[in-house]
């Protein structure tokens, strides 16, 4: 009998059904962060806890312009809640109570970070605008991550492949305890309005497209170089960039990158998808009434 461990069983999708994933590049070596659980025999529970203390940890030092350590602590914690997910599913030890609390820690430990630096930058320079800078980050970047995490989950439902999130939370399951269930509302309270935006925007996108008898909306949510392109709007990658502004001493730096530059980018990949796509229908279509 073998013992081998099948590793492709930590990661969200397998062979063919994979896509490039940018943002684990600032990570890349997490695979073997993976491998150390697994064998250290600690629960997912556990890594996702450290994932959590390790963020807030990061707050803490970066409070006191500690921001090597700070910028240390953050990648760490980047490292942890990459490799909890996939241990639980190396383990099947999935939950819905890691799914939920994976979110919730991510709201904490970013909203708490976010309001160090915005309350650090206004103590130092006596300027209200790095408040205002602060609320348009901390939108931004869960608007941004759920733009990713809502195209991601769509590409799992299109290829039948079950990731233990839902694109919905509204229903309550019948086999959830009360934990999961107040973990359930507080997930609810704090990103169903992200959810129900994005929502609304795939489907004005497909309204625009579903004129051209050519769209398919299968290949809409299975195009993997659009997936690639929107892994860069994760948290991975918001946190690289904290990382990187604390190291060259400017933490502030990442709340202009994250509501401007991000921002850039991401009304930009929306709308050039939109239009890519209509020139390719339209292209199809007249191909289709000339004959060539």
């Amino acid at each position: 009998m073998s013992n081998q461990v099948d590793w492709s069983r930590a990661f969200k999708f397998k062979g063919e059904d994979k896509y490039f994933n940018l943002s684990v590049l600032w990570i890349f070596y997490y695979p073997y962060a993976i491998r150390f659980f697994y064998y250290l025999r600690v629960h997912p529970h556990f890594v996702l806890s450290l994932a959590i203390i390790l963020g807030l940890a990061s707050s803490a030092f970066l409070w006191y312009d500690k921001l090597i350590v700070a910028a240390i602590l953050l990648h760490l914690r980047d490292v942890c809640d990459a490799s909890d997910g996939s241990l639980a599913r190396l383990r099947g030890m999935t939950s819905r109570v890691g799914r939920f609390m994976d979110s919730l820690g991510d709201m904490l430990v970013l909203t708490i970070l976010i309001a160090v630096i915005a309350i650090e930058a206004y103590t130092s320079v006596d300027s209200s605008i790095y408040i205002i800078l602060g609320i348009l980050t901390w939108f931004s970047l869960f608007i941004q991550c759920s733009y990713f995490n809502y195209y991601q989950l769509k590409y799992a439902e299109s290829i039948e492949e079950h990731l233990g999130a839902r694109l919905e939370e509204k229903k309550k399951d019948d086999r959830d305890s009360r934990t999961v269930g107040i973990l359930r509302l507080l997930y609810r309270a704090l990103y169903s309005w992200q959810d129900m935006l994005i929502k609304q925007i795939d489907r004005l996108s497909i309204s625009i497209l579903s004129i051209y008898p050519g769209f398919n909306q299968d290949d809409w949510y299975r195009d993997k170089g659009f997936l690639t392109l929107n892994s860069l709007l994760c948290f991975g990658t918001h946190i690289f960039v904290f990382c990187l502004c604390f190291i060259f001493g400017n933490p502030a730096l990442a709340l202009f990158i994250i509501t401007v530059l991000f921002n850039i980018y991401f009304f930009a990949l929306m709308a050039g998808r939109i239009i890519i796509y209509k020139f390719r229908l339209a292209g199809e279509r007249s191909k289709k009434i000339t004959g060539h």
